[in-house]
C-alpha cells in the first residue's frame, strides 16, 4: 500500500511539473511579444526626445510652434509602465512549487530572469519620477494651456488631442539653456532604459530556450 502510495505521488509530482513547464513557458513566450511591442514604444519615446533637445537648440524654428514641435512638448512626459510579467513563474519561485522541477537549470533560468524583471521595474519607478519632473518644468516654462474642454473621457488606449492645447510662452523653452539641459538629460536617461530594456529581451530569450529544451527532454 505504501509503495503504491509512494509512486502515485511520484506520478502526481511529474504531472505537476510538466504543467507548470509548459505554463512557464508559454508565458515567457507571450511575455517575449510583449516585451518587443514595449521596447517598440520606448524606442518612440526616445526618438521624440532626442527631436525636442535638438529642436529647442533651433531657436528660430522652435519658437514658430508647428504642430510637430507642439507634439514634442507635450509627450516629453511619457513613460508607460512595464505591461509584461511572468507570474507564473514568480509564484512558483515564491512558493517552492519550483522544486517540483527537479532540472537545476531551469530553477537557475527562472531566479535570473525574476531578477531582471525586478530590476526593470526599480529603474522604471526611479526614472518615472524624472520624467515627471521634466515633464512639470517643460510645460510650466512653455505655458501649456488648454482652448478647449475634453468631449469624451480619453481611454488608456486612446491618443489625446493635441489641437485642445497651445503653448503660451514658447520663448521660455526655446534656446533656454536650462530646459535644453532638463530635456537632455531625460534623454539620455530614456536611452539607458532603452538598453536595459535590450537586456531584459536577451535574457528573456535565454530563459524560453532553457525551458523549451527542458520541455522536449522531459
Amino acid at each position: 500500500g505504501i509503495q503504491v502510495a509512494n509512486w502515485n505521488a511520484t506520478l502526481d509530482d511529474e504531472a505537476q511539473s510538466k504543467d507548470l513547464l509548459a505554463r512557464m513557458t508559454v508565458e515567457a513566450l507571450e511575455a517575449q511579444t510583449d516585451l518587443e511591442n514595449y521596447i517598440n514604444a520606448h524606442q518612440g519615446i526616445l526618438d521624440r526626445t532626442t527631436r525636442l533637445a535638438m529642436r529647442l537648440q533651433d531657436t528660430q524654428r522652435c519658437e514658430q510652434v508647428d504642430e510637430e514641435t507642439k507634439n514634442l512638448v507635450l509627450s516629453v512626459g511619457d513613460f508607460p509602465p512595464p505591461r509584461f510579467s511572468l507570474s507564473i513563474a514568480r509564484q512558483a519561485l515564491n512558493t517552492d512549487r519550483l522544486a517540483l522541477i527537479a532540472n537545476s537549470k531551469v530553477q537557475d533560468s527562472v531566479s535570473t530572469i525574476s531578477d531582471e524583471m525586478n530590476f526593470i521595474s526599480l529603474q522604471w519607478r526611479r526614472y518615472v519620477e524624472l520624467k515627471r519632473e521634466t515633464e512639470l518644468a517643460v510645460g510650466t516654462a512653455a505655458g501649456v494651456a488648454l482652448t478647449a474642454p475634453r468631449e469624451n473621457i480619453l481611454l488608456s488606449s486612446q491618443d489625446f488631442n493635441p489641437d485642445r492645447y497651445i503653448l503660451l510662452t514658447p520663448a521660455k523653452i526655446c534656446g533656454d539653456a536650462k530646459i535644453i539641459a532638463v530635456v537632455s538629460n531625460v534623454e539620455i536617461t530614456q536611452q539607458v532604459y532603452v538598453g536595459y530594456l535590450t537586456q531584459l529581451q536577451e535574457a528573456l530569450a535565454k530563459h524560453v530556450e532553457v525551458l523549451t529544451k527542458s520541455a522536449s527532454a522531459s
